[in-house]
């Protein structure tokens, strides 16, 4: 037996090779868990299995403290033992952005995807959120070397003991040689080091001139960058104390217009204004005269945007599910479907966007539509909903929803165009799947900047969890968000709510697609990803659905 061994005073890699040799395979990454099967195996007398060849962790560690100075390799001291530290950080060297990149490449090992989209890496957020406090320098290892420490506040737990990155510098260059942390990785790549190396870069932007002295000179220590605030006119400065409601409106010459409303389309309009002045001897509405807006029913067809009612009204949809599919994708090409996107805009508060609603099966049921188990009925309570039968109720949860989705959406606006480089977010209509022009979407807008491309936004406002914090609503087991491993708040993949995100990103045919959830304390944002093998099954069990329900309910409205 190897005695009492007290395994509180091991680091967590030294706990995980003492597991392995004895043939432990273990994943954990809490100390307590490890501390006690280190306990349990010393108390059982395991043997070492692995007769071993040299301890990873120690070549690891030896390694990246070596450097070559001449001819020969010097292993300098550890981090951990170096005892002198300072706060004056002037005779640090320039640690420009180029450093950081080839540190990240050589030695973190960041592809070139991660690179490109470096602005939505945990490391960099802990970077912009002001996590990096409290740089020390040591110049005691030798002429051409230092170390470099600080302490980084934990992302979730922020009230917890702060991790301890460090990095080995060359002092001639900036040449960022190592780096560790005393969090579980311990690699030099984890995203505490790598906030650590985006802080000093920034740094050392700021102060360029620390090593220039003058007799009123204090040490050059570190400071957190300051929040930059840019001039605002007076009328778009918001002075009210509660800010999570929108600002009431005021009737003003900027929002007040006295012309009655109309939904009638542009073309439309301009043919009833045609037909009013036809036949008119008056010679300044004779010039209005054109073979282009001649009254032909056939002309009016070709400006008309068609509904699904209208293609089944010609009887021309008949046949097999192919069939009708194929006769679909004829009709609704890609031309008119932008014409339906464009004139749906302003969704639920748009006429039209129900019109063409109609007789599609769309994303927010695709997961009752997945669910669904059919039976002889030919109506039920989905094909209702979809033929605009079922009465729509306002409840006071959909109610909260339409208050505070302009906030929220706002709000995510501001904090992304900070983060991303050419931000935009634009409201948008119904969308159609060109490939299957019978399913729908409509997502709360497109979103685009140059690193990540375009995606969408989904944004859901509980009414139920509204006065807790976004976290405390992951409490609820039955709810629609979790907290994972590393206390993030994200999607539940068996959720509603995801199948209909994945129905957008299919049929609006996006890459990503920003999930907000919104309450008055706070919101949180959870990227998801498509998933084309899932949007397939939701293809498959809507096509059924559409067939079996849809079109001959279809069928009934043209008789």
């Amino acid at each position: 037996m190897e005695g009492d061994i007290n395994f509180f005073c091991w680091q967590v890699p030294d706990l995980k090779k003492y597991l392995q040799v004895r043939g432990i395979q273990c994943s954990l990454g809490r100390k307590i868990e490890l501390v006690r099967l280190c306990e349990l195996a010393n108390e059982l007398r395991l043997e070492i299995l692995v007769k071993d060849t040299e301890n990873e962790y120690v070549d690891f560690n030896r390694n990246r403290r070596s450097v070559t100075i001449g001819s020969g390799i010097v292993v300098l001291e550890p981090m951990n033992r170096v005892e002198e530290w300072n706060k004056d950080l002037t005779r640090i060297p320039d640690v420009k952005s180029f450093d950081v990149l080839v540190y990240l490449m050589n030695k973190c090992g960041w592809s070139s995807d991660r690179l490109t989209s470096y602005k939505i890496d945990n490391g960099y957020r802990l970077y912009l959120a002001n996590h990096i406090d409290n740089v020390q320098v040591s110049h005691g290892l030798h002429p051409e070397f230092m170390y470099l420490k600080c302490t980084c506040v934990p992302e979730t737990r922020q009230s917890a003991q702060p991790y301890i990155p460090w990095i080995l510098l060359r002092c001639t260059s900036g040449e960022i040689i190592s780096g560790g942390c005393t969090c579980v990785a311990d690699n030099g790549a984890c995203k505490h080091c790598v906030a650590f190396v985006f802080s000093l870069s920034s740094f050392c932007e700021r102060h360029q001139d620390r090593s220039a002295e003058v007799c009123t000179d204090i040490p050059c220590t570190w400071d957190k960058p300051r929040k930059v605030t840019m001039p605002s006119e007076i009328i778009c400065i918001d002075t009210r104390l509660d800010l999570s409601h929108p600002p009431p409106a005021v009737p003003t010459p900027d929002n007040y217009d006295p012309r009655v409303q109309c939904n009638k389309q542009g073309a439309t309009l301009q043919q009833d204004f045609y037909n009013l002045c036809k036949g008119t001897n008056a010679l300044l509405l004779q010039t209005l005269y054109s073979e282009d807006m001649d009254s032909d029913d056939s002309d009016s067809e070709e400006n008309e945007i068609v509904t699904m009612e209208d293609v089944f009204k010609t009887k021309e949809c008949t046949g097999d599910m192919h069939s009708v599919n194929e006769k679909l994708k004829d009709i609704f090409n890609y031309e008119h479907l932008n014409k339906i996107e464009m004139a749906t805009r302003g969704q639920s508060e748009n006429p039209e966007w129900f019109l063409h609603r109609k007789g599609r099966i769309t994303a927010s049921i695709f997961s009752s539509v997945n669910h669904f188990r059919f039976t002889e009925c030919p109506e039920n309570y989905i094909s209702k909903q979809i033929m605009g039968k079922s009465t729509r109720r306002t409840t006071p949860s959909m109610s909260f929803g339409t208050v505070n989705e302009p906030v929220a959406r706002h709000q995510y606006f501001e904090k992304y165009k900070h983060v991303h480089k050419q931000a935009d977010v634009k409201l948008c209509g119904l969308f159609i799947d060109p490939d299957f022009p019978y399913l729908g979407a409509s997502p709360d807008a497109l979103v685009k900047c140059k690193c990540c491309g375009e995606g969408l936004l989904e944004i859901k406002c509980s009414f139920v969890h509204q006065n807790k914090d976004p976290k405390d609503a992951c409490l609820d087991d039955h709810y629609h968000i979790t907290l994972d491993e590393n206390e993030n708040v994200r999607l539940k993949l068996d959720s509603p709510w995801y199948i209909q995100i994945q129905g957008q990103l299919g049929v609006c045919h996006r890459k990503w697609c920003d999930f907000v959830f919104f309450i008055k304390k706070g919101f949180i944002v959870d990227r998801i990803y498509f998933d084309a093998e899932l949007y397939k099954n939701i293809v498959i069990k809507a096509s059924k659905f559409f067939e079996t329900y849809i079109i001959p309910a279809l069928q009934a409205t043209s008789n």
